[in-house]
């Protein structure tokens, strides 16, 4: 008979703990050691990084097909008057002895014009070359034409302004200003205080325009337009918005409320947002906020436009003028500093190693990069290491100009004056012409520039006129985003979605004809759109669709209380939906509030009686599409919603709005120019995460009909995860049946295109896949399917991730505070208050207990008491509102912060008493109507009894785990293993029993926690499966507990433990448990809490390390500049590093194991085998050895490859290859388990640490001491330096010290232990632990290959035929 036996898993981006347990929670054995371990890997990083280095590399080389195509098209009158003139361009970058073509170069072999007819005076910049072509009607030099073409095209601007013609852009430009006003002072998106002006839509504009005047005054002219009060929060909106418009820094903070939850400056500039910078602004923010921040963008662009062309001026006349201009200012400025403040002269204007004098603030230099330049002729110079630095510049000539170190005549203070206020804007004194400005400039305008140039030299070249259009469509074309690469290769793996009408090659004059645009995007669209989080081959919604904003409005409506009482009444949220909703852009509690008194019952109600909502004071969800389309005359309706749907979906997909005016126009006849107009501009983005199928297309039951989750949604007060599941609508059967058919039979076995599939995070999928393989493994070694599969899923908050909570709590406290203040009726903050929101702000800090003073503003929550906030240690505690003995929810939801001793107060059941509940309950209904607390807190507080139903659920929420990532596990495992029962069990469940038993978790001893994880997981799992087997999900528990009942009557499952603070389950957990026919003890509790501490002092544990081929980045990012000796890799093949810089390193993928002749030696080494040759050696392994030939001369290879965390015992001690000179230790560190206490508080409660604890800080010293010499002997040289010191001599804090940084040394993930720095003593030094620059003796090397588990184990001698050494 096979033996039953358990698995537990537990899940994490970087790791996975398991564990098999026999039937009664044992760990099974294997070879004598426990079946349990932790299998580590490294965390996969998310795309973003790659897919910006890609669009970039894309970008350059379709920056150079452009050149490419324009040299083909004039290449005929080019040669014909410099056959070698592309040659020359081309090499422009090499030093003339590198050259191909030197014979080409004449006697002038650096220039690019080899007759000497370049004249740098009259034509100093590429600007007045194009400038003089624009005005010129003579014959112009053909080089010129093509220089000043070849610029155009490589820098040809943005098109964000695509479609649009120079007469239109700005047309529009009042009305879109008249917009953006009326959503600023619109009071249900935002309370900013804006009060424009009568017609200051169409002022502003012109004052925008106006470049007459200084940016200042510009600035002042707008701000006042904008609001004439005193308020000081709407004075700074309106400062804000007028800096914004003309590119000053303004804040998005005082204007729109947003605030980024970054370390980002509160202040910014539109100049700089650009690209993915915009879309990281964007995705932060709500749907108003987006909307108000790209209406601002739009406008500050078209004043951008509007200042170049000002009096009709093309690009050029504005460079020029900008080359003038600086030309006069630096004349101006060099004569005021040479008469009033020579000593500062010379290091302003000729001092070149000076990071802010002009030669950096021109050149952007950091040096003036002059290496070797009497040795080399250069074919142009090249700079050191670029660095924009501006603004060290500026600040430097305002010291000197506002020097009050001698008086000044009145007319030098003066000019002074005059040259400090143009300082203040960007680019206005000593104006460049290369800026990061320039990138704002549209494309029409830099092909307005070229048609000119084309038509005035068309006159006198043959081929500039017959290729007039395809030029200009060089310049003009931009590749639809959704096309990607254009290779023709139909098995290339980017050629998924592209659809061409015709096989010949696509240029920008003929890609309309050769691609599909309509088919390609809905294709691009198709292959990208997400799938259902419950139908996972169902396409989602789009988020703007109108059926999903309806599913969104309902799910929130559904859980609103009006005076305390759900909306119960059908037919008044129809009405709701029809004349509330659909006409309001958003509601506000105030509006909902007016509208109820006037269409419904509740005559009386006022905005402090409704709560519910997900944010304070208004509904997050909207009928914005329907308040839209409505708008625009469009009919809502059953009859019409298929179309309305399609035009939202196009909406969506094609960004591109010629294909989507084109398609409208097609399919749609009827829709009238306006409404066109409309869908043409709105510009719909973003999917939902649900399906049409899922929503309307899966059928339950309601009231014994056939009914839809939305049917439901309409008909009851449940929201959406409520619908689904209760168990009287037979959702979750239904959907489970159609997930069946939808995924088909499974495989033979599991294969990894299932994990791609999952809707889970792409980092938790590494974590999913290696958990298969362990599952597989166990199976395999066990002969049979497993009785049962427990989940658990942990994944700890990253400090990014904590900073980035803080702030944002910082942030609504904030916001709900301001809220406060402008509501006239409410009661004010206290000051106390604020004063400790902007101390937690500076600091970026805030803990629980903090957060909770700020939501109670200053008050005890169980009294109403103030609090002393300096004393708030001392004088208050926080209290779990409803009982740990019922429910272990540490949520702020569930705390409240109270004076000592108020916790006392309640009643039997430990619920709070009737007296705390009447007098208080005002208060916390004002708290609630104010966002300080949420519908389940006040329910909490409010709460007078536990019922039995209440009971189960509270057991069944803190065991089962209902996250995505298990529930799509879940899944995976019981298709494959139909008779295996699998569960999730939450990670907060394990973390109490810990505590409870003082099994502690830490993670800095070693790496086996992640199996001691699972093995709770499996013992929680299994004893809840034999002793609770009613507990199967959050929604049935209570069904399945009564049907229990009736069959038991004297079970004690309804019994609760008041004296317990872990929760009902661990409160059973801990008794014994007893046959109810017998009497017979079935569980003794006292030996399994026994065992769970035996296990924790197991030292035979399985640890292993995947190996990997690593992939990525071939080399080292960092570009050093020419002659550095940190350039050791030329950029291109055969590239001097001495003339032209280089990287500095290059990236292994694995290691190779090599022999060699050294004089009459042969030695063996290992060397790294670089990520560039990966793929070559695969195909043909001579290129190794050809590799390795020029510096290992009579090469042999004893293993080709050898992966990237090999695990390795060399001369006694285990390690783990990192490269072929760096390795980690790879022994896990165990200690006895009476020191983990002290070792605990060491590390996660230092505070607690008392003089009485010193015995075993001693006594851990002494240990690590002790297993540092005996099985670490790579680190004998250390213990060596430590056996030296006298310990005595120590203090406690100095001991901490020594212990945390001696468990770096010997730890696994290679810390480096900085004894020197942390504590002072000269015996030791620092980076300790971390071994790199070790040569290693191959014949010394033994190689430990194990399987995924660790359970199978293989040694080999990596060079066993070595001579001994």
């Amino acid at each position: 008979m096979k033996e039953v036996y358990n698995i537990g898993l537990d899940i994490g981006t970087s790791s996975v703990g398991y564990a098999m347990t026999d039937e009664k929670g044992r760990l099974l054995r294997f070879h004598k050691r426990p079946t349990y371990g932790s299998v580590l890997f490294e965390e996969s990083q998310t795309a973003k990084e790659r897919r910006q280095k890609r669009s970039a590399r894309r970008r350059l080389a379709r920056r150079r097909k452009r050149i490419k195509l324009l040299q083909a098209l004039v290449a005929p009158d080019v040669c014909a008057a410099d056959p070698a003139f592309f040659l020359r361009m081309n090499e422009s970058f090499l030093w003339a002895e590198d050259s191909k073509y030197e014979k080409f170069y004449a006697k002038l072999p650096k220039a690019l014009f080899v007759d000497g007819t370049v004249s740098v005076e009259t034509l100093p910049t590429i600007y007045h070359i194009r400038n003089e072509l624009v005005k010129s009607t003579k014959q112009a030099d053909i080089r010129y034409v093509y220089l000043a073409m070849h610029h155009i095209i490589k820098y040809r601007g943005h098109f964000l302004m695509e479609g649009q013609t120079l007469s239109d852009i700005g047309a529009e430009a009042p009305q879109k200003m008249q917009e953006l006003l009326e959503l600023l002072t619109d009071p249900e998106s935002f309370v900013c205080g804006l009060a424009p002006a009568e017609n200051a839509a169409k002022e502003i504009c012109h004052a925008m325009e106006n470049h007459s005047l200084r940016g200042m005054a510009r600035k002042e002219q707008i701000q006042k337009l904008l609001y004439a009060g005193k308020k000081k929060e709407s004075k700074e909106a309106a400062q804000a918005l007028a800096s914004l418009l003309l590119g000053y820094k303004g804040s998005l903070k005082a204007l729109i409320g947003y605030e980024s939850q970054t370390d980002a400056p509160e202040k910014t500039s539109l100049g700089v947002i650009e690209g993915e910078t915009e879309e990281t602004y964007l995705a932060g923010m709500t749907e108003a906020q987006a909307e108000v921040f790209t209406r601002i963008l739009e406008l500050y662009r078209w004043q951008l436009f509007a200042e170049i062309r000002q009096n009709g001026q093309t690009i050029s006349d504005m460079m020029v003028a900008r080359y003038e201009k600086h030309k006069a200012d630096l004349k101006r400025l060099k004569k005021w500093i040479r008469t009033y403040r020579k000593d500062e002269y010379v290091t302003l204007f000729r001092d070149d190693n000076d990071p802010s004098g002009y030669a950096a603030y021109t050149h952007h230099l950091t040096s003036p990069a002059r290496f070797q330049q009497e040795k080399f002729t250069r074919c142009r110079q090249e700079g050191a290491k670029i660095k924009s630095i501006p603004e060290g510049f500026y600040n430097k000539c305002r010291r000197i100009l506002e020097s009050k170190k001698i008086d000044l005549p009145e007319n030098a203070r003066a000019e002074a004056n005059e040259m400090l206020e143009e300082m203040k804007a960007d680019n206005v004194f000593l104006p460049l012409q290369r800026i990061n400005l320039n990138g704002q400039i549209p494309n029409q305008i830099q092909a307005e520039e070229l048609a000119k140039i084309l038509d005035a030299q068309g006159k006198y070249y043959p081929t500039l006129r017959e290729n007039r259009e395809k030029i200009l469509s060089i310049c003009t074309f931009r590749l639809p985003y959704y096309v990607g690469p254009l290779y023709q290769d139909k098995n290339s793996p980017f050629q998924k979605w592209i659809v061409r009408d015709k096989t010949q090659p696509a240029y920008p004059w003929n890609f309309i004809d050769v691609v599909n645009q309509t088919a390609t995007a809905e294709g691009f669209i198709a292959n990208l759109t997400n799938k259902c989080t419950y139908l996972p081959i169902e396409d989602v919604l789009p988020l703007h669709s109108l059926l999903y904003e309806e599913y969104l409005m309902l799910n929130e409506l559904n859980r609103v209380r009006v005076k305390g009482n759900l909306i119960r009444d059908v037919q008044l949220k129809q009405r709701m939906l029809d004349e509330l909703f659909a006409k309001n852009k958003s509601v506000s509690y105030k509006v909902f509030a007016k509208w109820l008194r006037q269409n419904s019952p509740y005559t009386d109600v006022t905005e402090n009686d409704i709560s519910g909502t997900q944010e304070p004071g208004k509904f997050t969800a909207s009928l914005r599409t329907r308040y839209d389309l409505e708008k625009h005359g469009f009919t809502v309706n059953d009859q019409t919603m298929e179309q309305l749907e399609t035009l939202v979906r196009w909406s969506t997909i094609f960004e591109d709005r010629s294909i989507l005016k084109k398609l409208i126009q097609e399919k749609y006849p009827d829709i009238t120019d306006t409404q066109l107009s409309f869908l043409v501009q709105r510009r719909y983005t973003g999917w939902g995460r649900l399906s049409e199928k899922l929503l309307t297309g899966v059928l339950g039951e309601y009231e014994n009909q056939p009914a839809t989750i939305m049917d439901v949604l309409r008909a009851t007060n449940e929201n959406f995860m409520q619908v689904l599941n209760n168990l009287q609508y037979h959702f979750q059967e239904k959907i489970a049946k159609e997930r069946l058919m939808e995924l088909g039979e499974p495989k033979e076995e599991i294969e990894y295109d299932e994990i791609r599939k999952l809707q889970v995070s792409p980092a938790l999928k590494r974590g999913i896949w290696t958990a298969v393989r362990i599952v597989k493994e166990l199976i395999d070694h066990q002969g049979c399917h497993p009785h049962a599969i427990y989940l658990e899923n942990t994944r700890e908050e990253t400090p990014d991730e904590k900073k980035q909570r803080t702030q944002s709590r910082l942030n609504q406290v904030e916001q709900m505070y301001k809220e406060l203040a402008e509501d006239k009726t409410a009661e004010k903050v206290p000051s106390e208050c604020w004063n400790v929101l902007k101390n937690c702000k500076d600091k970026k800090k805030l803990d629980d207990q903090q957060y909770l003073y700020l939501l109670q503003l200053g008050k005890s929550l169980y009294s109403g008491k103030p609090l002393d906030f300096d004393q708030l240690s001392a004088t208050t505690q926080i209290d779990h509102i409803l009982p740990q003995c019922y429910i272990v929810d540490n949520s702020i939801e569930n705390r409240a912060l109270v004076l000592s001793g108020e916790n006392q107060r309640k009643a039997d059941n430990l619920l709070l008493a009737d007296s705390i509940r009447d007098s208080q309950r005002p208060w916390w209904n004002y708290l609630r109507q104010k966002g300080f607390m949420g519908e389940k807190k006040f329910k909490n507080l409010t709460r007078s009894m536990v019922s039995a139903d209440d009971k189960q659920k509270f057991a069944a929420r803190q065991l089962v785990e209902t996250g995505q990532m298990v529930q799509c596990v879940t899944e995976l495992f019981k298709r494959y293993y139909p008779d295996v029962h699998v569960s999730g069990i939450k990670a907060g469940l394990s973390s109490e029993l810990r505590e409870q038993y003082g099994l502690y978790k830490i993670r800095e001893l070693n790496d086996m926690h992640h199996a001691y994880d699972a093995f709770l997981a499996a013992t929680m799992g299994n004893f809840v499966e034999r002793f609770m087997p009613w507990l199967d999900n959050e929604s049935s528990a209570a069904i399945r507990f009564r049907k229990a009942q009736e069959a038991r009557k004297d079970d004690d499952d309804n019994k609760v433990d008041l004296s317990s603070k872990h929760g009902m389950i661990l409160a059973k957990f801990s008794r014994d448990q007893v046959d109810a026919d017998t009497g017979e003890i079935i569980r003794n509790a006292q030996q399994e809490i026994c065992y769970l501490k035996a296990v924790w002092g197991y030292h035979d544990g399985h640890v292993v390390f995947l190996k990997r081929q690593k992939s990525g980045a071939i080399y080292d990012e960092s570009r050093y500049r020419a002659g550095s000796v940190k350039a050791k890799l030329c950029l291109k093949k055969d590239l001097d590093t001495m003339k032209y810089g280089g990287y500095n390193k290059e990236y292994p993928a694995y290691i190779a194991a090599i022999s060699y002749q050294k004089g009459k030696k042969r030695v063996g080494e290992l060397v790294n085998v670089p990520i560039y040759l990966a793929e070559a050696i695969e195909q043909n392994p001579k290129v190794l050895v050809d590799y390795l030939e020029k510096d290992y001369p009579g090469v042999q290879i004893i293993r080709p490859k050898i992966l990237m965390n090999q695990h390795i015992e060399y001369e006694g001690s285990e390690l783990l290859l990192r490269s072929c000179s760096e390795m980690y230790n790879a022994r896990e560190l165990f200690i006895p388990t009476y020191l983990h206490h002290t070792l605990w508080k060491l590390y996660k409660a230092p505070k607690q640490l008392q003089p009485d604890d010193e015995e075993h800080l001693n006594t851990l010293i002494s240990l690590l001491i002790e297993k540092m010499e005996k099985q670490y002997p790579i680190f004998n040289g250390v213990a060596k330096r430590m056996s030296v010191i006298d310990f005595d001599t120590l203090c406690f804090q100095e001991k901490c010290i020594f212990i945390v940084e001696t468990m770096k040394v010997m730890a696994v993930n290679g810390q480096y232990a900085m004894y020197k720095t942390a504590l002072s003593r000269k015996e030791l030094s620092d980076n300790q632990g971390r071994i790199t620059n070790k040569v290693l003796d191959l014949s010394h090397i033994t190689l430990i290959d194990q399987s995924i588990t660790g359970l199978r184990e293989k040694r080999t001698k990596l060079w066993p035929d070595s001579e001994p050494s």
